[in-house]
């Protein structure tokens, strides 16, 4: 959505790319892609085989709080737009990224990857080592609307010792129970 509040207006943005043009789609890789100072590499692939699909990778550096900010700023608003979800119904994505600050935690040798389609988000892993000091490791399935949210899966915790609690507490959905940080609180090396 291009409004006036948008990110990406005074971003700068350089870098070379291939483009390869078939019969059933296109490709469309970078490497070196400059978005400011931040530097990522990707690979896009839109096919239109049995279905319409599309396929993204991609690798991701060390983005500060804004260039991350911009970065999420490409991908479509899925509650409000669902123009994505005709144009692209089936695809799968794979992104890793050395650091990244997403809504002020800081995330650090992250792995997404998964696929979508019409019945929802399959995350086959989300890998961070780092967000905000706790090591998360999970796979699941997002469903539902954002009305009506489903989500299930597994996922393992590791409390570091620098985790940032607090924060933690002020970001997690409907809050952490407070006997439950008070736990984590206590329970630091």
């Amino acid at each position: 959505n291009f409004t006036d509040d948008n990110p990406l207006f005074g971003a700068t943005a350089e870098g070379e790319g291939r483009l390869r043009l078939s019969s059933s789609g296109v490709n469309i890789a970078a490497e070196g892609f400059k978005l400011d100072d931040d530097a990522l590499d990707f690979v896009i692939d839109w096919r239109e085989e049995k279905a319409r699909r599309l396929v993204l990778n991609a690798e991701l550096g060390q983005l500060g709080a804004q260039s991350s900010e911009r970065l999420l700023a490409f991908l479509p608003n899925i509650g409000r737009d669902q123009k994505f979800a005709q144009t692209f119904p089936l695809g799968r994505f794979k992104v890793t990224a050395d650091q990244l600050v997403l809504e002020q935690m800081p995330v650090r040798d992250a792995t997404a990857s998964g696929k979508w389609s019409k019945a929802g988000i399959e995350i086959d892993d989300f890998t961070a080592n780092d967000v905000a000091g706790i090591s998360i490791q999970s796979s699941g399935t997002l469903a539902g609307t954002l009305a009506a949210p489903k989500l299930w899966g597994n996922a393992r915790f590791d409390v570091l010792p620098r985790a940032n609690i607090s924060l933690w507490a002020e970001k997690w959905p409907g809050g952490i129970n407070a006997k439950l940080e008070e736990i984590l609180r206590a329970n630091r090396p």
